[in-house]
């Protein structure tokens, strides 16, 4: 049942909906569009209210290649370059509830804060939050670098607008300004450990979730700049400066594909066109955990992240056992033949292609988390590592990348398009669903997930990353064993 339901903001009078008891504002401009490959501008006011019940337009995109895992819920939404856009999700306007600012992920190129599979409507249903989530420039339009045309890193200034945005305005929905966690997963838990160690951001921030985020460092300026001259070799573009700002988005996307098709590797996946050094963005994890300590940090995986990108490749699946004894072998040297036996040793149905997802999970993601842990730990900061062990029913998933989203968002009605859902129990699911929300309130409400009533998550201290395994036997181990499991 939909009522409407009034607040106001500092551009003007909104109009949003109420669902199931959450006050949902949608499609609200936190920014304007100040052209192509330039700083957004501060968003225009208004007089009349505006409607805030739709789903507003998310950034340009192609399909995302992860559709076969969570669904096409970018499909029918409307694409521009004007979508500087963010949707609250509160049980009250009139409340003091801390905030969670959810970054969505999509691997730098896709996603979108409108898409339902991202709703945080369920979340702010248990009425302890105020969920915010945020559109920002993707790919190419977000972090194309060309001196004198184009400075990169629009995605990161409108991450940061947005959040400015929430800190002046999330009292009228609310919010408690002095209480905003940012959290994200995948390149949306990149940009949250990015935020946390800004200058510009870490003092605004009061805690951070890093989900699934892949071990990167923004990007050197002289690879970026190669990559933008990779990117308009593909285009056919050859004057840059003058034929890029008119290119026709279509056009742009599907050369953007093309660059990020070309990055593509054996076992690995594509990366492309996200941030780089620019003298601000914190590229020593010291130096952000310096400037973030002693805030607290919940940071974790998927137990077989690469799951979601391997599982629709038969070739990747059926991967001989020597091929992946190589990989091994060039990734740990002469204990590269015992790693893999042991990898395949720990599950009773192990295989090379088991073996091959742990490796390049650990590799991509698992090490770079742990390593975060211990340096924020090692800083001061309270920091909860933990591990997602829950098994998706499909073939070769298993714990995969994307698949914890709706566990602690809570949103399975609204991400029942996903493949990886089906054939789910769904007793069991919402039974963990609901043990890591209440992690994720405590959180949001102290700094300290742990409660009277829930299994012990003990934090990090001095470096030691104790792991909360978060499955269907919930436990947390001292801290991590040298295999990195």
């Amino acid at each position: 049942m939909k009522n409407q339901v009034n607040a106001v903001c500092e551009q003007g009078p909104l109009m949003g909906t109420v669902i199931d008891g959450v006050m949902n504002f949608l499609d609200i401009p936190y920014a304007e569009n100040g052209g192509r490959f330039k700083d957004a501008k501060p968003p225009r006011k208004w007089s009349e209210t505006r409607d805030c019940s739709r789903p507003g337009p998310i950034f340009p995109q192609l399909p995302s290649r992860l559709d076969f895992v969570q669904g096409a819920y970018s499909a029918g939404l409307e694409q521009s370059e004007d979508a500087f856009r963010l949707n609250i999700y509160t049980p009250d306007v009139k409340g003091n509830l801390p905030v969670l600012f959810w970054i969505h992920g999509g691997g730098f190129i896709t996603g979108g804060g409108a898409l339902q599979n991202y709703s945080g409507a369920p979340l702010a249903s248990r009425g302890r939050c105020v969920v915010v989530t945020v559109n920002y420039r993707l790919g190419i339009l977000g972090n194309l670098y060309l001196p004198g045309f184009s400075e990169g890193n629009y995605a990161v200034r409108d991450l940061e607008a947005a959040l400015f945005w929430v800190k002046r305005n999330i009292h009228n929905f609310g919010g408690d300004p002095g209480s905003i966690v940012v959290g994200g997963q995948s390149a949306g838990g990149w940009y949250s450990q990015l935020l946390i160690g800004m200058t510009a951001t870490a003092n605004v921030i009061s805690g951070a979730v890093v989900i699934s985020s892949p071990a990167l460092k923004p990007m050197p300026a002289g690879e970026a700049l190669a990559q933008t001259n990779e990117f308009c070799a593909i285009a056919g573009i050859t004057d840059p400066a003058r034929e890029l700002g008119d290119l026709p988005v279509n056009d742009l996307l599907i050369a953007q594909g093309k660059l990020v098709a070309s990055k593509a590797s054996y076992g690995s996946i594509a990366l492309a066109a996200y941030p780089m050094q620019d003298g601000k963005l914190p590229t020593d994890l010291a130096d952000a955990a310096k400037h973030f300590a002693p805030k607290p940090l919940i940071i974790g995986w998927t137990r077989e992240e690469l799951g979601a990108f391997f599982a629709s490749d038969p070739h990747l699946v059926n991967t001989p056992e020597d091929k992946v004894l190589e990989r091994y072998k060039d990734f740990y040297g002469t204990n590269g033949a015992l790693r893999y036996q042991r990898s395949i040793r720990k599950r009773l149905s192990g295989t090379p292609y088991a073996a091959l997802v742990e490796l390049v999970t650990d590799s991509l993601i698992k090490r770079g988390a742990i390593r975060a842990a211990r340096i924020f730990s090692r800083n001061g900061g309270s920091v909860y590592t933990y591990q997602f062990e829950y098994q998706s029913a499909q073939p070769n998933l298993g714990a995969c990348h994307c698949f914890d989203i709706p566990f602690w968002l809570g949103n399975f009605k609204t991400s029942d398009k996903g493949p990886m859902l089906s054939g789910l129990d769904m007793s069991k699911a919402e039974s963990l669903s609901a043990l890591m929300q209440d992690y994720l309130l405590n959180f949001l409400h102290s700094g300290n997930p742990n409660g009277s009533e829930l299994p012990v998550w003990a934090p990090g201290r001095d470096g030691a990353i104790p792991i909360m395994h978060l499955g269907e036997y919930t436990y947390c181990t001292s801290e991590d064993d040298p295999d990195g499991r």
